[in-house]
């Protein structure tokens, strides 16, 4: 992403369904920068950027201004609801009791060690997430400027 891991589709003949309309769909798949991997700036790399340069699609969308203020909006919601550090802390502390035995198991059966290493970068992970929280309102800043 964004010169790879997508891919377009749409049906072909009007069928019926929800995807029958003929209409093309993006598909984003493999998205490992999506907080999955973290090395010490992963929060403040600015995706924004790094996406509109290789994307003139994607740039030349935000030449429209209902759509820059809808991306806006939208980054800013799922910053402060679905990714707000404290609630995907939960989720991954939830994620980690439940992995806690399989992941045990696997460590030892491919590492030969214990699992120390499943929660470190399960802490790992939380960090991303907090210091993305406080990056993503600079990143709009530098891209859009004051909003």
């Amino acid at each position: 992403w964004p010169t790879g891991n997508i891919a377009l589709w749409r049906s072909r003949k009007k069928e019926q369904g929800e995807y029958g309309d003929c209409r093309w769909r993006f598909m984003l798949f493999d998205v490992n920068w999506g907080g999955l991997t973290y090395d010490q700036g992963d929060a403040t790399r600015d995706t924004i950027v790094s996406t509109r340069e290789p994307s003139p699609i994607f740039d030349n969308l935000f030449n429209n201004p209902e759509f820059k203020e809808a991306f806006i909006n939208r980054l800013m919601s799922m910053r402060d609801n679905e990714f707000a550090p404290d609630k995907v802390a939960e989720r991954i502390d939830e994620y980690a009791a439940v992995m806690r035995d399989p992941m045990k198991r696997h460590y030892m059966r491919f590492f030969g060690t214990d699992d120390a290493r499943f929660y470190e970068e399960a802490e790992k992970l939380k960090l991303f997430f907090r210091e993305r929280y406080d990056y993503i309102p600079v990143m709009i800043e530098n891209n859009f400027g004051e909003q």
